[in-house]
């Protein structure tokens, strides 16, 4: 920033004080994208912060969410995409998330497209990579591994929305959680 800490200093304050904003301009950016929103909104983040409050309270995975929005049949019947969709409150939230998609000039396939480029199918999830790695350590056996970085090989891949690996840990296999949450 500069060799004199002097003057460093307030350049550095200011840096820092900047980035909250920085940070939130860019949050929303992509989660504009998830969401297929083309342009900006002033509703947009209560609408996105709505959709993450409803996923904390019913547990529902976030990539899993997010690709399951990009699903075609979501602007009509989300039930059918998955059951946890029927819930009153994500009801509510689909209803304001529909009416946002009429608000701009493109439709709901350019929607679909710009979602499906921002959320993946398909995630390193931990019990995939600790599988792969008991079998390559405790049995010499590639196999899982390879497999595994086959499907991640292109993780926004359409073949790999109703792919295993989409799949978060049953309650019985152990899973620990790292600093990322996978």
């Amino acid at each position: 920033m500069d060799p004199d800490p002097e003057a460093a200093l307030p350049r550095a304050e200011e840096a820092i004080h900047r980035f909250p904003a920085l940070f939130r301009a860019y949050w929303l950016a992509a989660m504009r994208a998830k969401l297929g929103l083309a342009d900006e909104h002033a509703g947009d983040a209560a609408l996105i912060e709505s959709l993450l409050e409803w996923m904390h309270r019913v547990g529902a995975d976030y990539t899993n969410t997010f690709r399951n929005l990009a699903d075609p049949s979501m602007i009509e019947e989300p039930a059918t995409v998955n059951p946890a969709f029927e819930d009153p409150a994500f009801r509510s939230w689909h209803q304001r998330w529909k009416k946002r998609l009429h608000q701009q000039s493109e439709g709901f396939e350019e929607a679909v497209l710009r979602m499906r480029a921002a959320s993946p199918a398909v995630i390193p999830r931990n019990h995939r990579v600790e599988e792969a790695l008991a079998a390559a350590v405790g049995f010499g056996d590639l196999g899982p591994a390879q497999r595994l970085l086959d499907v991640l090989a292109d993780p926004y891949d359409t073949r790999h929305d109703n792919s295993d690996y989409r799949q978060p840990p049953s309650a019985d296999q152990s899973v620990y959680q790292t600093f990322c949450g996978t």
